[in-house]
């Protein structure tokens, strides 16, 4: 006798908040009415948010391509403008060491016509102590003082060249101060923009849903599904083969053992029937390549195997 049972009181009373069987049906189906809207409402909501996802994948894949193609073309603009900088830099460094030879030659003859100019000043200096009437402008005084005017004219000249000269060296050096700074500008943008080629390159295109797909096992799980399908397929092929090729040769052991059986008849029976079993054997050999090839199933065996006897009995009673 158990210690937890007793008599109660009133055992058939009917608790309060009990309801009948048609009232508990009903709630139960409303709550599943419930939970399967909820799940109709989840399910459209997931579908909501792949197709979300999916479109801005797309979009930033779209992106992407356009802002590599938009890198490409401006690495290429780039590449293009600082080689122009670089011919053009070399161009003026040549400008300027042609300047400065230039320059080395205007002071060269002035200097040359320095000499000349002092010598003629001092002829003609000399020439105004002459005494009385020699003191006189003779063609050699007016050819001193032409020669004067000519020297004066050609130096005066040459030193508008030199200033010339020097001015135009000037901005040739300012030209390469510019042209070297845009190119180690240029040199470093471009740098700068294949770093970000590289570091682009790195980023992964993978979208979330691959990732999930990955992280939860169930493209492993697919990928071993197929694989294992693969496999039983492939052994259930075998199987049917091994099948097959064991009823050929059972087949094959029969006629071979009738063969020989027949051959003690006599030798030219026994050449003839050599021949024939002969060819037999390779019909059956082509019967069971053509069987692999396609695969037959277990009846084909059966049914190559009374063709095979069929023949073997032609073959004895020849």
């Amino acid at each position: 006798m158990s210690a937890n049972i007793s008599l109660k009181p009133d055992p058939r009373r009917v608790p309060k908040g009990s309801v009948v069987p048609e009232g508990w049906t009903s709630f139960s189906n409303d709550n599943k009415q419930s939970v399967e809207a909820a799940i109709r409402s989840s399910v459209a909501l997931r579908e909501a948010v792949q197709i979300t996802l999916n479109q801005t994948a797309i979009q930033l894949e779209s992106q992407q391509s356009a802002t590599d193609f938009a890198f490409r073309q401006r690495i290429h603009e780039m590449t293009i403008a600082k080689t122009e900088l670089e011919w053009l830099k070399e161009k003026t460094e040549a400008e300027i060491s042609q300047m400065e030879k230039d320059i080395d030659d205007l002071e060269m003859a002035l200097r040359a016509k320095t000499n000349p100019l002092k010598l003629a000043h001092t002829r003609l200096e000399n020439r105004t102590f002459r005494p009385n009437m020699e003191l006189c402008r003779d063609e050699v005084q007016h050819g001193l003082t032409a020669e004067v005017g000519k020297l004066e004219s050609t130096m005066q000249s040459l030193q508008r060249q030199l200033e010339q000269a020097k001015c135009a060296l000037s901005c040739l050096q300012n030209t390469l101060y510019t042209i070297s700074a845009d190119l180690g500008n240029k040199s470093t943008a471009l740098s700068l923009d294949k770093q970000c080629m590289e570091t682009r390159k790195r980023l992964s295109a993978a979208t979330s849903t691959d990732k999930n797909l990955i992280l939860t096992g169930i493209e492993s799980k697919n990928r071993y599904s197929s694989e294992r399908d693969r496999k039983e397929g492939t052994g259930i092929y075998d199987t049917m083969f091994n099948s097959t090729i064991a009823s050929a040769k059972e087949t094959m052991g029969i006629s071979n053992s009738a063969s020989t059986n027949t051959l003690s008849l006599g030798s030219r029976q026994g050449s003839l029937l050599s021949r024939r079993q002969t060819s037999g054997a390779a019909q059956q050999v082509l019967d069971v390549s053509s069987m692999k090839s396609v695969g037959s199933d277990a009846t084909n065996g059966k049914t190559l195997k009374g063709t095979m006897a069929n023949r073997e009995k032609s073959v004895l009673f020849a």
